[in-house]
């Protein structure tokens, strides 16, 4: 396998630095140059270049790297660098059986080229319809912020989530050191099977509840947790709530069923007159955005993390775990402004990316 000579590699960093560093022109001044020589990728210039500054040569280093895996050549790093540029999801050992070469070589190239292998982030499904809705919201809630600047700390921002005891696992991301196999396991796929149906929400500098709810939400239940239960779990956090202004002038909830309820609506609006935020509401919430509720984009992860840290046993164990956590939730110093000002942000990136899903650039 043949590699560039000397001569071709200054002539790249001669192309590069007479386009002023962008890599696109830089390859066209090459080519219209030396229309006969086979042509570079922009990945191999920008290689050239940045190993030049790093290390005041064009060629890799190879000095103090043991025995050699595989000659590595400038053309061998332009062919990784073309894999993984025509398939973002290759990985290193299938580009190294495909090159014939050791797979760590392919690993080391990349990452001398600022390379790293990002997971896939799960995101919700969106509707075309959606997006509009996903906007009007953000832009509504922004401009609430603008008139008035203590607008997040008086919504009480809420939401329903279900704990099992099979929780959640990922055998990929867990392991054990040893000197010997310890055959470690993980118990799932339980006989009998516990679940618990828990409320909380979130209010200023206050995670309120959680709440232990029926295990079949519908709107007779709901109404009677809002009615009888809901303004002790309130005072819980601020005991003087009724009497004073501004502690809660907004009520959030989803579009889930029970909260659909023509009963829930109605006790809604008279308890909270052109106050509250939901399916129906004075303000509606836009369906499918739990990328902007604080507790789904923080309170429930930090609450599930910290419950299922080791096997739960009953039903017991499992809601005073689900207390426990909550209660480390509240003892972390700073996590309600932060969550406010990722609820902002999350607002304005909605809004630049037209509704569409955004936390890829959170």
């Amino acid at each position: 396998m043949n590699g560039y000579s000397f001569e071709e590699l200054a002539d790249m960093h001669v192309a590069f630095g007479a386009a002023e560093g962008v890599v696109q022109i830089a390859r066209r001044y090459y080519a219209e140059r030396f229309p006969n020589r086979r042509q570079p990728s922009n990945n191999l210039i920008a290689s050239i270049d940045r190993r030049l500054r790093e290390t005041g040569s064009m060629i890799p280093n190879m000095a103090n790297a043991g025995r050699p895996r595989s000659v590595r050549t400038p053309e061998l790093e332009e062919m990784i660098l073309d894999f993984v540029e025509n398939t973002p999801s290759i990985s290193t050992r299938q580009i190294g059986r495909q090159l014939g070469v050791d797979h760590t070589l392919v690993w080391d190239v990349l990452n001398e080229s600022g390379m790293y292998p990002y997971h896939i982030q799960k995101v919700q499904s969106l509707k075309n319809q959606d997006f509009a809705r996903r906007v009007g919201f953000c832009d509504w809630a922004l401009a609430q912020r603008q008139h008035y600047p203590n607008f997040p700390n008086s919504v009480l921002f809420t939401d329903e989530a279900t704990f099992t005891n099979n929780g959640v696992f990922n055998c990929h991301n867990t392991h054990r050191w040893a000197y010997e196999n310890p055959n470690y396991s993980f118990e799932t796929g339980f006989q009998e099977r516990i679940s618990v149906n828990v409320w909380a929400g979130v209010l200023g500098d206050a995670l309120v509840g959680p709440f232990i709810l029926p295990p079949r939400l519908n709107g007779v239940n709901y109404l009677n947790f809002l009615q009888e239960d809901l303004p002790g779990l309130i005072a819980d956090q601020y005991p003087d709530w009724i009497e004073q202004d501004h502690i809660l002038d907004w009520y959030q909830q989803d579009g889930a069923p029970a909260h659909w309820r023509v009963i829930v609506r109605e006790y809604l609006d008279a308890t909270f007159p052109d106050r509250w935020i939901g399916r129906g509401g004075p303000q509606p919430w836009p369906p499918r955005s739990p990328d902007m509720t604080p507790c789904d984009f923080c309170v429930w992860g930090f609450l599930k993390n910290r419950v299922y840290a080791t096997t739960v046993t009953t039903e017991e164990n499992l809601i005073q775990r689900i207390f426990e956590a909550a209660e480390a939730f509240r003892a972390t110093p700073g996590i309600f402004e932060a969550m406010r000002r990722s609820f902002l942000r999350r607002c304005q990136l909605c809004v630049e990316v037209g509704g569409q899903n955004f936390e890829h650039l959170l």
